[in-house]
């Protein structure tokens, strides 16, 4: 389960996008981040640039999604979802390789 900080951080990171970008998420998610955020939680500024931030692991993984759904162009979007497929590719040979169950294999 992911924590509220995570969903304070997020939602602090969409409040400071421009509001045509914030136009582009679905109004359903913002306030279902807004719902599930730590209303005590402080996320302390020490750069004003977001992209220079340290957020938590949860809060970039949620704002990697939203950013290839709903703020990447196609371009972008593709290529995301190209590399997306070729780490799960690789997960699975390495899985694969690592949990090899073929009990006919021929020892040498």
């Amino acid at each position: 389960m992911l924590e509220n900080k995570a969903y304070s951080e997020v939602y602090y990171v969409i409040q400071n996008l421009s509001d045509e970008r914030i136009k582009k998420i679905p109004l359903k998610i913002v306030e279902t981040i807004k719902n599930k955020m730590n209303m005590n939680y402080y996320l302390e500024i020490k750069d004003t640039d977001i992209k220079n931030m340290k957020l938590m692991e949860d809060a970039e993984k949620i704002l990697s999604v939203i950013y290839t759904d709903y703020l990447a162009s196609e371009e972008e979007r593709r290529i995301i979802l190209n590399k997306e497929r070729i780490i799960e590719i690789k997960k699975e040979l390495e899985k694969k390789e690592k949990y090899d169950t073929n009990i006919f294999k021929r020892k040498k």
